[in-house]
Formats: C-alpha cells, structure tokens, sequence
C-alpha cells in the first residue's frame, strides 16, 4: 500500500475549537499541511460514542475508528492530545501555526471541558502500543496490495 492510508477526514466544525480555526466539515486543500504525513490515533479502546473532532476515513479495506484529536477527563484532570505536527518549523508552516494558536485559545477558554472520562491505561496504549499488523493481501488484491516475491 502506498501512503496516505486513509481516504480523507471528517472535521465536525461544530466543536468549539472550530470556532478558531475555520473549516468546512471535510479536510480540504488546507489540511494538507497538517494531516500529510501525520500518524492517526487509533481509538478502538475508546468509548463507542466517542467522536473525533478531526477523524481520519479509513481506507476501504478496513473501517477502524481513527483520531487526530483527543481529548478526555483523565485522573481529574483535562487531556487534549493530536497526532497533527503543530510545533515544527512554524515560521514556515501558516496552516500549523493557525492551528496550534487555535488550539492552545481553545484550551485556555471555558469552551474546553472534555465530557469523556478515560483510564490512563487507554492513554498509555495509544503512546505506546504499535496498531497490530494487517494482512491485506486476497487472491483478488491489485497488483500494488499483492506481495513482492522476489
């Protein structure tokens, strides 16, 4: 398979960080800087309800449920946390810096009270655990899922 491996993201602008950082309800062009060559978080651990503000789409072979935003009550405490790279070269990086801004705003103002309670355990698996591996390939694969033999 061949980078990026999801098929795009669902944005859901109605959350308060939206408010400063403008967006439509799908990562366009201007996301480009931020989900390019970011890790998702994999949230299978988390509550079913649980949404994402930034949610990564799969790819149509798997339907995981994904995360580039997090935010939880952990030991009483709040836990805001993004895959998204908002800290490197900003001086270069509008997109990046725009959004750390709207970030840190967001997190500072009363709009941020994270409603899920979370164990530390979940947490410490999405820092720490690798995604098990999958084996995609099916005699029915395209040539590029189908194994290399040499």
């Amino acid at each position: 398979m061949r980078p990026p491996h999801t098929t795009g993201a669902l944005i859901h602008k109605e959350h308060p960080l939206f408010d400063r950082f403008q967006s439509d309800t799908w990562a366009n062009l201007n996301w480009w800087e931020l989900v390019n060559n970011a890790q998702v978080m994999n949230l299978a651990n988390f509550p079913r309800t649980y949404q994402s503000p930034v949610q990564p789409i799969d790819t149509w072979h798997l339907s995981r449920k994904l995360g580039m935003v997090v935010e939880a009550e952990v030991n009483g405490g709040k836990l805001f946390m993004t895959s998204m790279d908002i800290n490197t070269k900003l001086d270069k990086r509008h997109v990046a810096r725009h959004m750390r801004n709207a970030i840190l705003k967001y997190m500072s103002s009363g709009d941020f009270k994270p409603e899920m309670k979370v164990d530390t355990s979940v947490i410490v698996q999405i820092l720490n655990e690798e995604a098990p591996k999958i084996d995609m390939f099916t005699n029915e694969s395209p040539d590029e899922l189908k194994p290399q033999i040499k």
